[in-house]
């Protein structure tokens, strides 16, 4: 059966295509509703499941319960605000998910990682507004809390919003640092993860984010696509698995910032090569090329404690 939502979604987008949408950066500090999610075993096993990790500390066995969440998984909490962002503000924001958004990057700094019967309550706020080539770039930070009020998670996400065009310069507040760019020629090594016609699929539905780009080649197409795409977010936790299991024996539970530039589409079937080009006693600095040889992930950061 089609999806009632996807449905309206396409024929919201459709509409939008034949109009521009105006903001400016009046809207920057504007805060959000909080937002309440219970993580569970099966969403971080789910989550896990998705991107292909198998490490124990995602899973439920004779031996031991879920320790903790992939570090990726905070974006399946956001994701439930993005998708209907109009409705966690009180001012007038023309932009939701029937704006046509590209996902363009990624920064998490975590105090802990999400484990199961956590209650967290999630504070949103506008980061910044700024104009854009091909739109507007936002910025969206995301407070995580636990049930004990602790803070346990920073989110930044930035991401293109097309054919919405920013009135003035734009604005932003106090943004994380940016990752200093490293040498990309001599990797220290490199590990290659194959993409399935299915994974786009998978990822929908164990990750419950879902976007027709991502699963619809006729929607894709109509956005000037050649074929559907992997999720950013898919590519970004299949590499960070890659790079746990390579160097941190699959624990994720040390990671402390992540960080990353969605800066190319991964069509499936693919094969993506995660390359750490330069490590420390902390900190990992990796990139994802997909088989034709095009950066998919620049700017790529892990730190741990």
């Amino acid at each position: 059966m089609t999806n009632p939502i996807i449905i309206k979604l396409k024929k919201a987008i459709t509409s939008l295509l034949k109009k521009k949408v105006m903001i400016d950066s009046s809207i920057v500090g504007t805060r959000m509703k909080p937002f309440m999610f219970r993580v569970d075993n099966r969403q971080i096993s789910n989550f896990s499941a998705a991107i292909g990790d198998e490490s124990h500390h995602y899973y439920v066995t004779k031996n031991h319960g879920v320790h903790c969440a992939h570090p990726v998984f905070p974006v399946r909490i956001s994701w439930e605000i993005i998708k209907d962002l109009s409705r966690w503000l009180d001012i007038d924001f023309p932009v939701d998910l029937s704006t046509p958004l590209v996902h363009q990057g990624e920064y998490l700094d975590i105090r802990r990682l999400p484990v199961p019967d956590d209650q967290l309550t999630v504070y949103g706020q506008i980061a910044a507004l700024e104009p854009h080539r091909r739109g507007a770039k936002l910025v969206l930070k995301f407070e995580y809390h636990d049930g004990q009020g602790e803070q346990i998670l920073t989110e930044f996400i930035s991401a293109v919003l097309y054919r919405v065009t920013c009135r003035d310069k734009g604005r932003r507040m106090d943004l994380p640092p940016e990752v200093p760019p490293v040498e990309e020629d001599a990797p220290l090594w490199d590990k290659v993860v194959d993409v399935l016609r299915t994974t786009p699929y998978i990822y929908d539905g164990c990750a419950d984010i879902s976007y027709p780009v991502h699963t619809d080649q006729q929607f894709a197409k109509q956005m000037g696509l050649p074929d559907i795409i992997l999720q950013g977010t898919a590519t970004l936790a299949m590499s960070v698995s890659v790079i746990l299991h390579t160097e941190l024996a699959g624990d994720p539970s040390s990671v402390r910032t992540l960080a990353a530039k969605f800066t190319g589409i991964v069509v499936p079937p693919n094969r993506l090569t995660v390359r750490l080009l330069k490590k420390t006693d902390k900190q990992y600095y990796f990139d994802v090329r997909e088989k034709s040889g095009r950066y998919a992930i620049r700017g790529g950061y892990l730190e741990i404690i």
